[in-house]
């Protein structure tokens, strides 16, 4: 697979429901820790996705890196966001993963940070409370005008990924307070960071981007600007890794 072009972001669509043949082809990449990591999961669909998602993690950068899945390696960078490790000579290439419940999603990028983040819709309780502890105040007065405690879920869930791609993006994860930056809250605007407390430069360095990945989903990645989103949809069955998807889209 040719890396991204500059400025341009691959993200996989990975199915978690896979057949138990699938499920165990992908396992025999994974090395001790991932597979112990795996078990900690007390359900077998919880099992099974862990096992699917790093597996579809592997191949999808093996086939980037031109090595087996097995052999791809990974370092923890400073705030636990993983790497892959020096030894493979590529460091320039860079990669996220999310998964919710059966979807799982790996952004790649060559030379650039990036995050990505999925979360399945479901009714959040005490969504607006949620925000007002969690929040900048600008996303609380946007969340605020949603009436309604589904509508007000999926605003408060897709902020939630759009801050989550882009902490993950800067690889600080939730240790950046989630108040010090806001993006566009409702889902009647287009994904973008609008503040940023740490830099006042970054909305005009970052972009971020909703993902379409079916009506039980919201997601969003986030890179340096201007963003290109390609979506590919992996195939943890054929031994093809992927269908072709959508042309690249722009995000800025």
């Amino acid at each position: 697979m040719t890396a991204p072009a500059p400025g341009e972001v691959h993200v996989w669509l990975v199915d978690l429901s896979t057949p138990e043949s699938a499920t165990a082809d992908l396992a025999r990449y994974l090395d001790p820790t991932e597979l112990e990591r795996a078990k900690r999961f007390r359900t077998a669909a919880g099992r099974r996705r862990q096992i699917v998602a790093a597996g579809a993690l592997r191949r999808v950068l093996a086939d980037y890196l031109g090595l087996e899945p097995g052999a791809v390696g990974f370092r923890v960078g400073p705030c636990g966001k993983p790497e892959l490790a020096l030894q493979h000579g590529v460091t320039h290439l860079r990669f996220n993963l999310s998964h919710s419940e059966d979807l799982a999603l790996v952004a790649v990028a060559d030379g650039a940070p990036v995050g990505v983040d999925v979360e399945r819709l479901r009714i959040v309780p005490r969504a607006s409370q949620l925000a007002r502890r969690y929040f900048h105040e600008a996303e609380i007065a946007d969340l605020e005008t949603v009436n309604g405690l589904e509508p007000e879920s999926q605003a408060f869930l897709r902020c939630w990924s759009c801050k989550e791609a882009f902490v993950k993006a800067l690889g600080e994860g939730l240790t950046r307070p989630l108040n010090t930056f806001a993006v566009a809250a409702l889902t009647t605007d287009p994904a973008r960071l609008l503040w940023d407390g740490r830099d006042p430069t970054s909305p005009a360095k970052w972009g971020i981007a909703d993902i379409d990945v079916g009506p039980e989903y919201t997601a969003a990645v986030a890179a340096r600007a201007p963003l290109r989103v390609r979506r590919l949809r992996f195939d943890p069955v054929s031994p093809r890794l992927f269908a072709p998807g959508a042309r690249p889209e722009r995000h800025t």
